[in-house]
């Protein structure tokens, strides 16, 4: 508990303000309360408020930004809620100033005091889908997973991430795995694949949809306010691959006959992958609003990666680096913005 500030500025002592703090050291997303007790002469004034410090900006605090004014009620008592925002940033111990002024200048201070402000917020990534989510013909660099864990730290951003698999950098990647299986949970619809394969590659055998329950859920993800929740979701390649396309469509005659490139009946195959995509996408906002998780999805990578493959079909390391750069770009504009 902070101890009352002396009064300092050009006011007589006998009519200047005291402030009081709940805390000297409050964590990023957490309240602060400031009290204020002055004489009766200044009952009913309205008083003029600023926080500064070294990397404090004016969207720092939630709501009321860094700057304000307080009005004191007839007995010349006030007080200010503030909450420093969550931003995700390893800042280490932050020293705020705060002042009390008559006027919306800095040169008539009657009060001041100080608080600390201290790092919390963190964010929770999954990287969900297929090989490419693995890392395949990358394994060194974890595929996207080290470059993008690299970009972070170089901003000083707190990341976590989280998955079923993989070591420090885990991850829910699931080489060979399809979106879903041939019958889709949410809207019933049926499917078929003209490439089933050996008995080894079946392409129904597994879906990712499968695992959506035990994916997104407190067991990985955060129900913290001040955490963020990151799903990076890369899924639907293997779907294209073994030309999975809706049965109504007929599965001899849609898709890409003979894997040859040749895009007989295309738009049938995309639009069947699609509904497939959305279907998952529903699953997993189900399964999140069911343990009341905030999760954002973010970003498409088909021009992040271009021609940058290793094998026409997995990224190459520098395609690899380009998705990194391009999930950061999305976090950054969707869920740090």
């Amino acid at each position: 508990m902070a101890a009352y500030a002396p009064v300092q500025g050009s006011r007589p002592a006998s009519v200047s303000p005291r402030v009081k703090f709940s805390r000297s050291v409050v964590p990023e997303g957490g309240r602060l309360t400031i009290r204020i007790r002055a004489p009766r002469q200044l009952g009913g004034e309205r008083l003029h408020w600023r926080i500064s410090g070294q990397g404090v900006r004016g969207n720092d605090f939630s709501g009321s930004g860094v700057k304000g004014t307080v009005r004191l009620d007839r007995r010349g008592g006030g007080q200010l809620q503030l909450q420093p925002q969550a931003d995700y940033r390893q800042e280490g111990r932050e020293t705020a100033r705060f002042e009390l002024s008559a006027d919306r200048g800095s040169s008539n201070t009657l009060a001041r005091g100080r608080f600390a402000i201290t790092d919390r917020g963190r964010l929770k990534i999954m990287p969900m889908g297929d090989s490419i989510t693995f890392g395949f013909a990358a394994e060194a660099q974890s595929g996207s997973r080290g470059p993008l864990r690299n970009q972070l730290s170089a901003r000083s951003y707190q990341a976590n991430f989280v998955g079923a698999f993989g070591s420090s950098l885990r991850h829910w990647g699931r080489c060979g795995w399809l979106i879903a299986g041939e019958r889709d949970p949410i809207t019933g619809e049926a499917y078929a694949a003209l490439r089933q394969g050996s008995e080894q590659r079946r392409p129904f055998r597994n879906g990712i949809n499968q695992d959506v329950g035990r994916a997104i859920s407190r067991t990985y993800f955060s129900g913290k306010g001040s955490d963020r929740n990151v799903l990076l979701l890369m899924i639907g390649t293997n779907d294209f691959l073994n030309q999975v396309v809706a049965r109504r469509y007929g599965a001899v005659t849609s898709g890409d006959r003979g894997n040859d490139a040749r895009g007989e009946q295309q738009n049938k195959l995309a639009a069947s992958n699609r509904a497939r995509l959305e279907g998952l996408l529903r699953q997993i906002n189900r399964s999140a609003r069911g343990d009341n998780l905030e999760l954002d999805v973010v970003v498409d990578q088909f021009r992040a990666i271009g021609s940058r493959l290793s094998d026409g079909i997995h990224p190459s390391a520098a395609g690899y680096n380009a998705m990194a750069s391009t999930w950061l770009k999305g976090i950054e504009a969707s869920v740090l913005a």
